[in-house]
């Protein structure tokens, strides 16, 4: 080919090159461009359903911190499920009263503070309002209205945010919910079985209800942590074996015992755990093993009676410090440290606790030192990254770390009436500058 027309075919085909170029942009960016309004809409949605199905503010009463009064009450009513997993069948009939509702309420909502509870009675319905709170300042926001059924689950409608479900899509969000709770192992029965009957009754409600250990050791288990059974069980039948061939008397001992069966530098946060409830199993009640599942099954082939284990010569401070330590491994530290303050208000109106027989009943700060104590040393030995230094403390610990001497000056044993007129209650300044200055000897003195 003549070098002339070789020339005009090469300018040819880089035109046409060229050309192609310039006109494939114009070709792909429309298909690009069309997605653009679909993601904008899908977008729209999707912040729509967000705004539809939460709210920028919690609904529900802010209730005040809980009484000595409302303690005892939610306990009662608590008392009621616990002897009904005791009776064979394990189902019958349970009350609430208003006051009943209210106190569980207030409870509820201080040992998951931000998020709230509201239990009450209104246009012949139990009302149940409940907030969880999400991230970006945003509320999970729940309304149940309950209405009596004399046969059978009872007629429920629930309101999501702004969405009202009628009474045929909220059984099928509760169905749903059983299902998935039996995905996690949580044995729940059929509904109509759950609740037999259900009756809004002059200033209460009263419901036919079948409740199981499994069931309740299966919900337990959600808001806390999985420990394994096995593990506790060994740990809790190695210190009876042990405790019956070389007795210890102190608990400072006991402790070191259990953090020294194995090597600590190989302690893992699921070891400690573990070990703090077969402590809590061994030295207060075997009934603790319920928060690692089928523990306390686990051990009845080495059962042994709870030793007489002291803590500055008093076993209540014992069991104190070790079921303190025992709730924080096995649930939310905020509920583990609320029910230690619930319980020395239950105390300020009780005329026995309910712990030794001689030991000093009433609201004590000594005791609860002793629960803040198990609770601080377990939240931290509980984070993988301080497994291994706080087993190796605790396989070394004084009774003096445990509980520092400086505490045991505490006010121990007010009643009600006396701790409300120095203290005024668990939200009052005066409390809280309390429970400071236990915090700052523990801080000093203590294993941090």
């Amino acid at each position: 080919m003549p070098h002339c027309l070789y020339a005009a075919e090469r300018q040819r085909t880089l035109a046409v090159l060229m050309s192609t170029a310039e006109t494939t942009p114009d070709r792909v960016h429309p298909a690009r461009h069309r997605w653009r309004p679909v993601l904008l809409i899908l977008a729209a949605l999707l912040v729509g359903a967000v705004l539809l199905l939460t709210g920028g503010s919690p609904i529900g009463r802010a209730l005040p911190a809980p009484t000595a009064d409302q303690v005892g009450a939610a306990r009662a009513a608590a008392m009621q499920l616990r002897v009904l997993r005791t009776t064979p069948g394990a189902s019958g009939t349970v009350r609430f009263s208003a006051m009943d509702l209210r106190a569980i309420s207030t409870l509820a909502s201080h040992g998951f503070a931000p998020d709230r509870l509201d239990a009450y009675l209104a246009d012949g319905a139990l009302r149940i309002d409940a907030a969880h709170k999400l991230p970006l300042g945003r509320w999970l926001n729940v309304a149940l209205a309950v209405r009596s059924q004399p046969k059978g689950f009872p007629s429920i409608r629930m309101t999501v945010g702004h969405v009202p479900l009628g009474e045929g899509m909220t059984r099928f969000v509760i169905r749903t919910a059983r299902w998935l709770l039996a995905k996690r192992d949580v044995p729940v029965p059929p509904l109509d079985s759950l609740v037999r009957s259900f009756t809004v009754v002059p200033g209460g409600v009263a419901a036919d209800i079948t409740l199981s250990p499994s069931m309740i050791e299966g919900l337990a288990r959600l808001d806390g942590h999985r420990i394994d059974p096995a593990q506790v069980a060994q740990i809790y039948c190695t210190l009876g074996r042990l405790q019956g061939s070389a007795p210890l008397g102190d608990v400072a001992a006991q402790v070191r015992r259990a953090f020294a069966l194995q090597s600590p530098a190989t302690a893992t946060a699921e070891r400690n755990r573990a070990t703090f409830v077969a402590l809590a199993m061994f030295l207060v009640d075997p009934g603790a093993g319920e928060m690692a599942g089928n523990a306390r099954e686990r051990t009845d082939g080495c059962r042994v009676a709870v030793p007489v284990v002291t803590l500055h010569g008093r076993a209540d401070l014992t069991m104190h410090w070790s079921l303190s330590a025992a709730l924080t491994a096995g649930s939310s530290t905020q509920i583990a440290q609320a029910m230690g303050t619930w319980k020395e208000l239950a105390d300020s109106l009780s005329k026995q606790s309910e712990f030794a027989v001689g030991d000093p009943t009433g609201f004590s700060f000594l005791d609860l030192s002793a629960d803040r104590s198990g609770f601080r040393i377990a939240t931290v030995a509980v984070e993988p990254g301080e497994a291994v230094r706080i087993a190796t403390a605790l396989s070394g610990v004084t009774e003096d770390q445990i509980l520092p001497p400086a505490l045991m000056a505490q006010q121990d044993g007010l009643t009600n009436q006396q701790f409300v007129r120095h203290f005024g209650g668990i939200a009052d300044p005066r409390y809280d500058a309390a429970v400071g200055r236990i915090d700052t000897v523990l801080d000093t003195a203590g294993i941090n």
